[in-house]
């Protein structure tokens, strides 16, 4: 809790406001660019899907163990990142 507000409350909040200033620019470019639609609409649908169960997990699992799960998963596609960028 972040004073009287549910944290759930503020995090979905930023992803609706980063999900519209997305479809702001999608749309703002639509007539003026070619669009991989075969690469969009499947990681849209893997996007939400994701989101859906993200959802169903978030609510069954204790916040302490969600954030150590998330700061392994950041630290791991770090060190991907880092390895990949080290071959080059």
């Amino acid at each position: 809790m972040l004073g009287s507000v549910c944290r759930r409350q503020p995090i979905g909040t930023s992803l609706l406001v980063t999900a519209l200033s997305a479809a702001v620019a999608l749309l703002a470019r639509v007539g003026h660019e070619t669009f991989a639609w075969d690469v969009i609409g499947p990681f849209t649908a893997t996007s939400v899907a994701g989101a859906l169960l993200g959802h169903r997990v978030s609510c069954r699992l204790p916040a302490a163990a969600l954030n150590r799960a998330f700061a392994v998963l950041l630290v791991l596609v770090a060190a991907y990142v880092a390895l990949r960028a080290g071959s080059t």
